[in-house]
């Protein structure tokens, strides 16, 4: 299954490809340009799926870039390889209902 994820109304977790791997937030509904949007949609479509070390939790994997998956670490999100169990499990993230689901 593919999801997008999307934080505010018009906003994406975009792979900052001009900073190697940090996740920036995106604002890809006032891109103007069809062919910047077309990639910065595709830098933010995601593969969600059971993490490796835990499958009772999910994992992110890029689909522009198949060998990173978003990442917590030092309070920031990143897309790297992940392949030691510490980085395994920073790749794992606990799905949960919304804290306000009737504002989704």
């Amino acid at each position: 299954m593919l999801v997008r994820a999307v934080a505010p109304p018009g906003f994406c977790l975009h792979i900052a490809t001009f900073d190697d791997v940090r996740i920036e937030s995106k604002f890809f509904t006032g891109i103007i340009d069809p062919q910047v949007k077309a990639q910065v949609i595709e830098e933010s479509t995601y593969v969600f799926q059971a993490a490796d070390i835990d499958p009772n939790q999910a994992s992110f994997r890029s689909v522009k870039f198949p060998e990173r998956f978003i990442r917590h670490r030092d309070s920031m999100l990143s897309a790297e390889p992940v392949s030691t169990p510490s980085e395994l499990q920073s790749a794992c993230f606990r799905m949960a209902d919304p804290l306000h689901p009737e504002e989704f």
